[in-house]
């Protein structure tokens, strides 16, 4: 929701906050795609949740 109201810096904050995803199918990628709304760097592993490597 923050990030869909432009509220870039307070969604990024989250990711800071280490935040437990509890009902994410395995293999799911919103999370990355997300964080790539928000940051350069590469997804953090504690949130990759993609069944193929770099996301490719």
């Amino acid at each position: 929701m923050l990030a869909a109201e432009g509220r870039h810096e307070e969604a990024r904050a989250v990711f800071d906050e280490n935040f437990e995803v509890a009902d994410l199918r395995e293999g799911a990628d919103s999370i990355g795609l997300l964080w790539a709304r928000l940051d350069d760097a590469p997804l953090p592993a504690r949130y990759d949740f993609r069944m193929w490597p770099g996301g490719e």
